[in-house]
């Protein structure tokens, strides 16, 4: 029965017009009863509240993620704010939820051996990397919050999108044709690559800034400062590391990119 009627809040959701999906999520409150919710509404709750169960019992979300994995390959606005985009937005907010999904999400292209699931994974995946090019700003605040996180957790998804782009391709009258599920794979590849190399330079624009405003502060703000300054260092130099990490695959694709 809840299989069932998660099926259908998840139909409901991912069809919904994203503007209303959004302002739904807008106007969502503790204090709403659930008698007086509309459709979309009350979709949201069952759905935030069968994750807050499913994390207390580490279940497997393949029922949520696979359907937004589904979406992603027929959504038009995937990368603009899409529903699947716009879901996952508003439960990142939740630590507890960002983990279990975040985590759930990387796990999900090792487990399942299908092709369609994995092309869609790979734009799915894309969209969230590339939140920054969204227009309305206003509708990543979730994905920005844990967006150093998601990059950890999807690192540990290189290996595999390495191996699906070596092994993704034919051969025909002597040439090697790549599939476009290799193709997405190395897209995807190249866009994690990418998100883990601005991460500095976005956090040494946040310290410039940081820095006119201790100009302008107290003492004991600007020893504040200076300790946050330090902690972005480091959490970029960690950053990188994981770059360095998986650079015989980073090697392996561009060998194959000039191929």
């Amino acid at each position: 029965m809840v299989t069932v009627t998660l099926g259908r809040v998840m139909n409901t959701l991912l069809t919904a017009r994203p503007k209303k999906l959004h302002d739904s999520i807008s106007r969502l409150s503790p204090d709403d009863k659930m008698a007086s919710l509309g459709s979309l509404d009350e979709s949201l709750w069952f759905l935030y509240k069968y994750l807050r169960d499913a994390a207390e019992r580490e279940d497997i979300l393949d029922e949520v993620l696979v359907p937004m994995i589904e979406r992603s390959l027929k959504s038009k606005e995937s990368k603009h704010g899409g529903q699947a985009m716009i879901i996952l937005n508003w439960l990142f907010k939740d630590e507890l939820l960002f983990q279990i999904l975040a985590t759930n999400l990387a796990n999900i292209i090792v487990r399942k051996d299908d092709r369609y699931i994995t092309l869609g994974w790979c734009t799915l995946v894309r969209a969230l990397l590339e939140y920054d090019t969204i227009t309305d700003q206003h509708l990543v605040t979730g994905i920005s919050e844990k967006y150093d996180a998601l990059l950890k957790i999807l690192c540990s998804c290189i290996p595999h999108l390495s191996y699906i782009v070596n092994k993704g391709s034919t051969t025909q009258d002597g040439f090697e044709l790549p599939s476009r599920l290799s193709l997405s794979a190395a897209d995807c590849f190249l866009s994690l690559t990418e998100a883990l190399t601005k991460r500095p330079r976005v956090s040494s624009d946040r310290q410039k800034s940081s820095n006119f405003k201790a100009s302008v502060t107290s003492a004991p703000c600007e020893k504040k400062e200076k300790l946050a300054h330090k902690t972005s260092e480091i959490s970029n130099m960690e950053m990188e590391f994981l770059l360095w990490d998986h650079l015989q695959e980073l090697i392996s694709l561009v060998q194959r990119l000039l191929a």
